[in-house]
């Protein structure tokens, strides 16, 4: 279609829209369908890369093929989600033309979780601590970097600074790979200032695992980084003039990485206290392990990848044999040289971990040392990237991979999403059809979710295979920062405090370090998807809802915890294993 035709219509279309009533809806839904019609001639554009924001999300497609097809053919750009269930996100095509097409088909906006880009309601300063936070750096003033404490913030008239990227590097995207350069050159104006003196500042906030320094500000025009860690760099240049009056910039962008598998591993040089394995005594794990250790149960997943080289878990990992040495799609799953797993966010077999979530996770399922079930398969899923940010439809995607690739148990620790969506729904249904259990984090709000109106998903999805798990601290006691309801939270399980976080898997770092602590329903989740694993073990016929009837009732009942989860209990490893063979013994002999 011709471009001038097209801003013709555009135009017309915002005089007439003035108007308002069915005259400007009537013409707009006709002039969709000519654009629709007349694009019928170009080719199908996919894309496969997942949406970096919700400006870039589609709509999900979801219907029979007769009624997709004529969609996908029209030259639309979409998003294969799932070839084998006729599932597509597609673009550029409003939701009311595609019911008008295909009334019967299901449509849903796709939704983005955790966007990075900032708000304009935000100041530049709020900007900066925000950066901080998300890097697991101090809030307080008296760390922010260097290169602002010379700042007066209070003063009315400051300069103006801007950023410019210089090298191809960050050109086309907000994420580059790990040993790349990227330059930056800055500018300045006195516009707004009384001052003749101008000088720019430079500075970073690394990831939290990164070996460079922040706080060693640099004044130059231009600037240059090397990151030497996967995750969020944030640079930040600071105009000041002699008043001390400044004007903030800052870019953030994403460093991620894909390395080779390793055949071969190192040994780990560091040493985990009793007191940092606190949360495998919580659940009598030890005891457990005496009976089932979760050998070869695959758990998929879902969160920001895995550090598969790490020495206490890459023995552990779900070995798809088919396209071990091949880079084609030897199995027809529609996935090229998938033999770890799948990256959804970059649509590539390499679901690296560039942020630290998901190792840290799936430690907690299957790692040396660390998991509940240390003899597990960890299929690792990639669904966020290294700001942790990411769309449902990538979510939904790799649910279906995940029970179509032989994972009997999925573990889902991630971001909350309040808004209920069907395409959802029917994917962790598909799971539960497949006997394939859903173990998900209850979230981090502090929030009663029985109230109206206040609701978190995919844990509160009403399919029978759910499991929505809060946290408790190292007393047993629900902790300060988790999710609860009666009818909502299922189980809890250690998540860890501020006393005694549960240390994990930590993704590649310069310092070589291979555990580190967190706490949250995030961790309290993957302890509850590794028992899940044990009891699968013990008896692998025992169906899902057995699994949460048994996961319900296993453990000492909490007066305290009787009034906010609806089992009021913490899951017991050694308790849940053996009703589970039990049960098998029961359903053998009769």
């Amino acid at each position: 279609m011709g471009k001038t035709f097209m801003v013709f219509m555009h135009q017309a279309l915002g005089r007439l829209s003035l108007l308002g009533g069915d005259m400007a809806i009537g013409l707009r839904l006709y002039y969709w369908g000519l654009v629709f019609a007349l694009s019928a001639c170009g080719a199908p554009q996919t894309d496969n890369r997942a949406p970096q924001n919700q400006e870039e999300a589609g709509y999900i497609l979801s219907g029979q093929p007769e009624e997709i097809d004529p969609i996908l053919q029209s030259g639309t750009s979409y998003r294969v989600i799932s070839k084998k269930h006729n599932i597509y996100e597609v673009h550029g095509i409003e939701n009311r033309v595609l019911q008008i097409k295909s009334p019967s088909l299901k449509v849903e906006r796709n939704l983005y979780l955790n966007n990075m880009i900032e708000t304009d309601k935000q100041s530049k300063l709020e900007r900066v601590y925000q950066g901080l936070i998300a890097n697991d750096s101090s809030e307080s003033q008296d760390n922010l970097p260097k290169a602002l404490m010379g700042c007066d913030f209070e003063q009315s008239l400051k300069p103006q600074s801007t950023i410019s990227i210089t090298s191809d590097t960050l050109s086309q995207s907000i994420t580059m790979e790990l040993g790349q350069i990227v330059r930056f050159s800055g500018s300045k104006s006195l516009s707004n200032t009384h001052s003749q003196a101008l000088q720019l500042i430079w500075d970073v906030i690394p990831p939290k695992l990164s070996a460079l320094p922040m706080n060693q500000p640099h004044v130059s025009e231009e600037f240059e980084l090397k990151p030497d860690s996967v995750g969020i760099y944030q640079v930040i240049l600071v105009a000041q003039d002699s008043n001390q009056a400044c004007d903030i910039e800052m870019i953030r962008f994403l460093v991620t990485h894909n390395p080779d598998v390793e055949t071969t591993s190192r040994p780990s040089s560091q040493n985990l206290s009793g007191l940092e394995l606190q949360h495998l005594e919580q659940i009598q794990a030890k005891k457990s392990w005496l009976k089932s250790t979760g050998k070869d149960i695959v758990v998929a997943v879902l969160d920001t990848g895995l550090h598969y080289n790490h020495p206490a878990i890459q023995n552990n990992l779900a070995i798809n044999a088919n396209e071990m040495n091949s880079k084609a799609d030897m199995d027809n799953n529609g996935y090229n040289g998938d033999f770890i797993g799948w990256d959804f966010v970059n649509h590539d077999n390499r679901p690296f971990d560039d942020h630290g979530h998901g190792s840290h996770v799936s430690g907690l399922v299957s790692a040396q040392r660390v998991g509940s079930a240390q003899s597990a398969r960890i299929m690792p899923l990639k669904v966020l990237n290294a700001a942790g940010g990411g769309d449902v439809a990538s979510i939904i995607a790799a649910i279906y991979y995940a029970v179509d690739n032989g994972a009997h148990v999925i573990n889902a620790s991630m971001q909350r999403l309040d808004t209920h969506l069907d395409s959802l729904k029917d994917a962790i249904t598909y799971a539960h059809s497949k006997n394939v259990v859903f173990v998900s984090s209850a979230g981090n709000d502090s929030l009663d979710l029985s109230l109206p109106g206040v609701d978190i998903y995919p844990g509160e999805m009403v399919v029978p295979n759910v499991i929505n798990v809060g946290a408790v601290d190292s007393n047993n006691q629900l902790a300060s920062y988790s999710n609860y309801g009666l009818g909502q939270v299922h189980v809890v399980a250690p998540g860890g405090d501020s006393e005694g976080p549960i240390h994990s898997l930590a993704t590649l770092n310069p310092h070589d370090i291979d555990y580190v602590p967190s706490r949250g329903t995030s961790m309290a989740a993957p302890i509850v998807a590794g028992i899940v694993a044990q009891m699968i073990q013990a008896n692998p016929n025992i169906s899902s809802d057995e699994i949460k009837e048994i996961l319900m009732k296993s453990g000492s009942q909490d007066s305290k915890l009787k009034t906010v989860v609806a089992s009021g209990r913490v899951v017991n490893a050694s308790e849940a294993v053996d009703l589970a063979e039990e049960l098998h013994l029961r359903n053998h002999l009769f």
